[in-house]
């Protein structure tokens, strides 16, 4: 069985997007379904196009239909009035073009009925690749929540082990050392400035009592 030009579009863009997407999804997800968004968007484009054409042809033959049945009775009708009129020659020639007519009525009915058909399934089938767009825009906004709290979680792993490493815990231990000895070093020289104060003072009070 042939396969229609929507059918063709589905097994290229559509199924082609799913079974690339299992094999390199870990690869590069976001590119991969941006690119085929950008394919999809096209060919929904085109398929428009394609359909509104094949619209028009619908119409067209609506018009060419409604054309040959008038021309049918106006000749049925005109050979009728010729055959009235004993002229036999016109009633024999406007039965003729009725007939032909009329099997243009019989050929014309059966394109306009096909091209409708036609149209109702190209317009379903663009439906249904709208929505697997929809779908893939989805999948697309889902795989970037994905991968942010991936790239967010491997940050804080990263950071956490720095943190954690064993190199930081002895680097805290340096910094704290040296703030030990600096308060050692503030309280040492309080205490001295106290004893010297007091010496200072017991020799101003012996000075006094000469």
């Amino acid at each position: 069985m042939k396969k229609t030009l929507l059918q063709r579009v589905r097994d290229v863009v559509l199924a082609d997007l799913y079974s690339a997407l299992e094999t390199q999804e870990k690869k590069n997800p976001i590119a991969l379904l941006n690119q085929y968004l950008r394919d999809g968007v096209k060919e929904v484009e085109t398929i428009e196009k394609l359909v509104d054409r094949h619209r028009m042809l619908q119409k067209n033959f609506m018009h060419e239909l409604e054309q040959a049945r008038y021309m049918a009775a106006k000749r049925a009708k005109q050979a009728s009035i010729a055959n009235q009129a004993g002229e036999v020659t016109l009633a024999e020639r406007a039965e003729q073009e009725s007939v032909y007519y009329q099997d243009q009525v019989v050929r014309l009915e059966k394109m306009h009925a096909t091209t409708a058909e036609q149209v109702e399934d190209l317009q379903l089938r663009l439906e249904e690749m709208k929505n697997k767009l929809k779908e893939m825009h989805a999948k697309r906004m889902e795989l970037m929540a994905r991968e942010n709290v991936a790239n967010a979680q491997r940050r804080i792993n990263d950071t956490l082990y720095k943190i954690s490493g064993q190199s930081s815990f002895l680097r805290f231990e340096e910094i704290e050392e040296q703030i030990r000895q600096i308060e050692k070093q503030v309280v040492s020289e309080a205490e001295q400035d106290g004893f010297d104060y007091k010496i200072a003072q017991l020799e101003k009070r012996l000075q006094q009592s000469v």
